[in-house]
């Protein structure tokens, strides 16, 4: 089963997110987070349909992506206040420029932006009874296919080296009301694969979500912390670009490229791989394609 919730309204959306945390928020709480976001989406709205505004940017996705990206924040906000109920966490903090859920409204442009959009810092900073701290980078699928960009995978190792705090990936099916959560050592030795899904970029496919939301309250989300994230090649390098960008600005800007270059000779490499994969399926699938010529096939249409 999948669902688009870009194709629904908030009605549709408040009923069920309401289904998913029924018993998880008290009424109270799940009623004041859906009356904000009804707010924002009549607001929203208003600007789209009544004023004409366009989306800025949008994926080609228009008016929908803004729908995507403010249901987004509505769900976000109730497992923010979930997670905040966990008995072994000492505070939950908004950590990504886009923490304002914020809509901006141009008026010289008639354009719908949206507040720390370009922003890929993670979601929440948790901070443990103990003192701990880790980010939590939350993920959302709806369509039954659990994977995240390799894109996201590289910016929460760059997070690591510039904060040197511990960072997890939380996946929810929105769905079924289920999670799942891994920590960057799960992506060392994973290669990622082209995903036509989202447009032939590189993905890491995620494990499928089977605990229920309720397990969040007491969930310990450092159960398998492993410090050999630090020593990690991508860590380390991007701890070179940090140490270049704060003492030598040319010298950055070299670490900078080669740190592209390498992605840009990774992504090939996978592509490469990838082709070289489908040619061999293919060829296993009806061998005669490589030894049937098309001088014999012309001969047999005469």
């Amino acid at each position: 089963m999948s669902i688009r919730l870009d194709e629904m309204t908030i009605n549709e959306v408040e009923n069920y997110y309401r289904k998913i945390f029924d018993g998880q928020l008290s009424a109270e709480e799940f009623d004041s987070i859906s009356k904000l976001y009804r707010s924002k989406y009549e607001e929203v709205n208003h600007y789209h349909y009544d004023l004409h505004y366009k989306v800025a940017g949008g994926m080609g996705r228009g008016f929908k992506y803004t729908l995507a990206v403010l249901y987004g924040w509505y769900i976000e906000e109730l497992i923010f206040n979930l997670i905040s109920k966990n008995s072994k966490i000492k505070s939950v903090e908004y950590s990504g420029n886009d923490a304002e859920h914020l809509f901006i409204f141009d008026a010289e442009n008639k354009m719908i932006k949206i507040a720390g959009e370009k922003t890929t810092n993670p979601d929440f900073l948790i901070t443990l009874n103990d003192g701990r701290q880790f980010f939590i980078e939350l993920k959302t699928a709806a369509a039954g296919v659990f994977t995240i960009k390799k894109g996201n995978v590289m910016q929460l190792y760059k997070t690591v080296a510039n904060t040197d705090i511990y960072s997890v990936i939380l996946m929810i099916d929105i769905v079924n009301g289920l999670y799942e959560f891994k920590d960057l050592n799960y992506f060392t030795n994973m290669h990622p694969f082209v995903n036509q899904r989202m447009e032939g970029q590189l993905c890491y496919d995620f494990p499928i979500p089977t605990k229920p939301f309720s397990n969040l309250k007491t969930e310990d989300f450092l159960r398998d912390y492993n410090s050999e994230i630090f020593n990690n090649e991508t860590v380390l390098k991007y701890k070179v670009l940090k140490f270049t960008q704060d003492t030598n600005k040319a010298m950055a800007k070299i670490v900078k490229k080669k740190l592209s270059l390498d992605n840009k000779i990774e992504e090939f490499e996978y592509q490469r791989l990838t082709h070289e994969q489908e040619v061999s399926q293919m060829i296993s699938s009806c061998p005669e394609i490589t030894t049937l010529s098309w001088e014999e096939l012309y001969k047999k249409l005469k």
